[in-house]
């Protein structure tokens, strides 16, 4: 998600870094006071941070639409979570909800998105979508593949009164109404898709990353009517893993050309190839946040930082201390990034104005596994767990 850049309040403290220095003292009697001073302070610094870690009360449903009240399921488990002693930032410890009720149906959930107030989820094995409230957790509607020609569903874009839903298996793209509850059309056939894998609205337009045929479909978001098929070289699209939006650039991660494809979001033409230099490897995910394009190389174990103004590389986010093990999925909200890491069900924070590390949340109590999606607002993170077949939310208070 889109987010303000700069310093979170919510990892305010000391830095860890610079020793303690005292002042020089003319008498040992002054060098004992004020060492016991420091004491009292250091102690009671601990205990306001204590106090400072009791999760925010949930909020109760404000929904109003008619199918809020259907397929009612029982209150997710709460898990709270103490504080991690991270001293070097006094990092804040998340609440953890993990939703994971048989009413959810959720089976292989994959991509995540936001809607008005709503949480839409794709359920890849259960070839279904499951609409869930961000306020409360509840289940609001469910979409069977039935209903809904879903196949395989992977990929997500909410916008311009409509939901779209890439199905990979069955090389279309599924229109719904805003609400879910309609089908508008079908895209496939003549739209030229092959295996679409990331779905991307700009300028009034949906573009479509096709990751067996190394091309992109662009259609008209209103009309539903394809514009052009992009596939030149020049483009260095190879399997095409994910997309993002900048104002009217369109980015496009090459997983297996180890690059980033710049583009005119209006008119298809192409700016750059971001490859040589940027130490890009099989990037499968992309996110924005903070005036720059954050990139997941899943095989590199790392994070690419781009100015989106200049495109120039900011900085590679790499080593063990980040926690990055096959990152698959990553997300910008409240002054940090948030990378979902498969390989080893951990949640990697990052700060957005240093690139640093804040802290690798891990653990049976976060619900982490094998986690494929994730979406943030404010202080509030979702992530899907592919084999877990649940929902981990984190609120920060």
């Amino acid at each position: 998600m889109m987010m303000n850049s700069g310093y979170s309040p919510r990892h305010s403290g000391p830095t860890g870094g610079t020793p303690l220095r005292l002042p020089r003292l003319a008498t040992r009697r002054q060098y004992l006071l004020t060492a016991a001073v420091v004491a009292v302070l250091l102690a009671g610094g601990g205990t306001a941070f204590a106090l400072l870690q009791s999760p925010p009360a949930s909020s109760a449903c404000t929904s109003g639409r008619a199918h809020c009240s259907a397929g009612k399921s029982a209150p997710p488990r709460t898990t709270t979570v103490k504080p991690p002693v991270v001293p070097a930032n006094l990092s804040q410890a998340p609440t953890v909800t993990v939703l994971s009720r048989p009413g959810y149906h959720l089976d292989r959930p994959g991509a995540v998105a936001l809607g008005a107030g709503t949480l839409w989820i794709t359920n890849v094995h259960g070839k279904s979508i499951t609409e869930l409230s961000q306020a409360t957790g509840k289940r609001l509607a469910y979409l069977p593949a039935s209903l809904y020609s879903l196949d395989g569903p992977n990929a997500l874009a909410l916008g311009n009164g409509h939901i779209w839903v890439a199905n990979a298996p069955a090389d279309s793209v599924t229109e719904l109404s805003s609400l879910g509850d309609t089908q508008m059309r079908l895209l496939s056939g003549g739209y030229a898709l092959s295996s679409p894998h990331a779905l991307a609205l700009a300028s009034g337009r949906l573009w479509i990353a096709n990751s067996a045929s190394d091309s992109l479909t662009e259609v008209n978001a209103t009309t539903g009517s394809r514009i052009r098929i992009v596939a030149a070289s020049k483009y260095g699209l190879s399997v095409p893993s994910a997309l993002a939006v900048t104002g009217n650039t369109l980015w496009v991660a090459n997983a297996g050309g180890n690059s980033i494809t710049e583009m005119n979001a209006a008119s298809g033409a192409l700016i750059t190839v971001l490859k040589t230099g940027y130490k890009l490897k099989a990037p499968t995910a992309l996110a924005v946040g903070g005036g720059s394009l954050w990139a997941v190389s899943q095989t590199g174990n790392s994070v690419t930082q781009l100015n989106i103004s200049t495109g120039k590389l900011v900085r590679v986010i790499s080593g063990p201390q980040f926690g990055f093990h096959s990152p698959d999925a990553i997300a910008v909200s409240d002054g940090a990034v948030f990378v979902a890491n498969s390989g080893s069900n951990s949640l990697t924070e990052l700060s957005v104005r240093l690139g640093t590390v804040v802290q690798v949340l891990s653990g049976e109590h976060y619900g982490f596994s094998q986690p494929a999606g994730i979406a943030a607002v404010g202080g509030t993170i979702w992530v899907t767990n592919s084999r877990g077949n649940s929902v981990t939310q984190l609120s920060f208070g």
